[in-house]
């Protein structure tokens, strides 16, 4: 019988591709050929490389190996630096934020009339020009305004939602438009044109996200018997299903894939506090299935009597294939979810943000699915429910986020992409601008930090050395002086774990304890670890967003309103 060491180098290399990278570290400690035939493999430093960015291959791409390999450990090493490759300003001139996205390359918003949507190519290289605005004018296709629009650049479409009333009373019509994004005309597979729907109550809001035929539009009317979440087919522009549960309050529907819908649902003054609910999406019929229990429900926290949740939203990345090189995975991405409380006496707004891997949902779905847990109970609606201690400490990290400002939190809703988070840093906001933070929830890099940490504690000052991207990082760096004060160090690199016995625990970023137990009577406890990465540079953003490869840093037109211009920070 063969053995390992009987194989040809190309067959062992082929082997491992195959195999999870630990265990790719692991056999090539076993001896000095197998060591090298492993360290000297651009196939299998890029498969090792992958998995620990959390990316995905592009197997059609005409790019050679060693050329992918290289593209993507410059990428990393931007993204942990925070040092974008190169910068591009864009202007857009929009006196308002409202309805946007960005998505696939490209930045779209509409205007403050909601009447048209304006699309920005964003530069994917130092050499693409900045191309002037196209605009998608809504009156060529009726006359109502743009209440949402969702894009799945995989299909060139565009789903554009349309009301005939811009205001919250009296009956409402909506409509829902398929478009072709690289010709703004019908687009071809949507063969009977339009769907439309009725509602004999106001609407506080809509929202749509759209994977491969369907379209999920949640339809709010600020009254829990009322919200409805409808499954569209855009292709046949049929309604397929419609999702509503009694006595509860949606949020937006999103896809977690192809065939799981995820919707945050709260229920205003209750100490039952909010939920996530998961929903399998049915197979097709010929005739409208209504569906009034979620497959599976996951409790968040309790929450004290005075406490009213009266928004609860949730964000994802995209599901879509991409044109690149390599790309994120979607089911290693984070769900990224906003929660706007009141509290009595004195009403005060409140937002919590928390962050969940979307692969733990579909794991608890499956394990239910396939093998009920213990910790699952039914309520009076028959409705499958996960307690919170039982799914979320382990799976969540919660921030109040005072310390730092994205202007209006609900301006800048496309803060989070892949396994990262952007946003702006005021404890070190000066005159000269203000830092770019990104946390990163990749296991892999929270455990390479941790890794390097250990190693750095002799060090004076400490410097972080990175596995497998030879990258050296400081720890911290020295801050302008501020009101006279000497100048102040400025974290570059920090990170928040579950400490193992005897730690050093003084870098972890605060998190709003106090607040959490001022609004949850239950413990909250979020041990979901990452690592927080902190630009040199500062900047005089009003906001920040990202997508797969940028960051872009919004800043304001006159009197602080609307977005004047973009800049792009290409990380790769």
């Amino acid at each position: 019988m063969a053995v390992l060491g009987d194989l040809s180098a190309e067959l062992i290399i082929l082997i491992l591709t195959h195999v999870p990278f630990r265990d790719v570290f692991s056999f090539q400690l076993t001896s000095r050929s197998f060591h090298t035939v492993i360290s000297e493999s651009t196939e299998l430093q890029y498969h090792i490389l992958l998995q620990t960015s959390g990316m995905l291959d592009n197997c059609n791409s005409s790019l050679p190996l060693r050329t992918r390999y290289e593209m993507l450990r410059e990428r990393e090493k931007s993204w942990l630096l925070l040092q974008p490759r190169f910068t591009r300003r864009i202007s857009v001139g929009h006196s308002a934020v409202v309805p946007y996205e960005l998505l696939g390359d490209v930045y779209m918003v509409s205007d403050g009339s909601k009447a048209t949507i304006s699309t920005f190519t964003l530069p994917s290289d130092a050499g693409d020009p900045v191309s002037s605005s196209r605009k998608l004018h809504v009156g060529d296709f009726d006359q109502g305004r743009i209440i949402d629009f969702a894009v799945a650049p995989e299909q060139d479409l565009l789903v554009l939602v349309t009301s005939d009333s811009d205001t919250p009373t009296g009956a409402l019509n909506l409509q829902i438009h398929c478009i072709q994004r690289t010709t703004y005309k019908r687009h071809p597979l949507s063969v009977a044109g339009p769907i439309s729907l009725s509602f004999d109550v106001p609407c506080s809001c809509a929202h749509a996200a759209v994977a491969g035929d369907l379209i999920a539009l949640t339809f709010q009317s600020g009254d829990s018997e009322d919200d409805q979440v409808f499954l569209l087919n855009w292709k046949r522009s049929t309604v397929l299903a419609e999702m509503k549960s009694p006595t509860h309050l949606h949020g937006n529907a999103i896809f977690i894939s192809r065939d799981i819908l995820l919707v945050p649902n709260y229920t205003g003054l209750s100490y039952t506090g909010p939920s996530i609910q998961l929903w399998r999406i049915p197979e097709p019929s010929t005739k409208r299935v209504v569906l009034t229990t979620p497959n599976l429900t996951l409790n968040l926290p309790a929450y004290h009597p005075e406490v009213e949740v009266h928004e609860f939203l949730c964000r994802n990345s995209d599901n879509s294939s991409s044109q690149r090189p390599f790309y994120s995975d979607p089911d290693q991405s984070i769900v990224l979810f906003q929660l706007f409380t009141l509290s009595e006496p004195e009403p005060s707004s409140i937002e919590l943000v928390f962050f969940v891997h979307r692969k733990v949902f579909l794991e608890l779905l499956s394990a239910h699915e396939n093998q009920p847990s213990s910790d699952s109970v039914v309520d009076h609606n028959s409705m499958h429910v996960l307690p919170w201690l039982s799914w979320g400490p382990p799976n969540t990290r919660f921030f109040h986020p005072t310390w730092y400002d994205q202007s209006s939190h609900t301006d800048w809703i496309v803060t989070a992409y892949g396994q990262r988070y952007v946003f702006l840093d005021l404890r070190y906001r000066t005159q000269e601008g203000t830092p770019v933070v990104v946390f990163d929830f990749n296991e892999n890099t929270v455990k390479r930090v941790r890794n390097a940490l250990e190693k750095a504690q002799t060090q004076d000052p400490p410097s972080l050395d990175i596995a497998l991207l030879d990258v050296s990082i400081p720890t911290s760096i020295k801050g302008p002086e501020s009101d006279g004060d000497p100048a102040l160090a400025r974290q570059r690199i920090g990170w928040c774990w579950k400490n193992r016995p005897g730690e050093d625990s003084g870098r972890n970023v605060p998190w709003g304890d106090q607040v959490l137990s001022q609004i949850f009577s239950e413990h909250v406890d979020g041990d979901l670890p990452y690592v927080m990465l902190c630009s040199e540079k500062l900047y005089d953003f009003t906001g920040t967003m990202m997508d797969d490869e940028r960051v872009l840093g919004a800043r304001s037109g006159e009197f602080h309103a609307g977005v004047d211009n973009l800049e792009v920070l290409w990380f790769g």
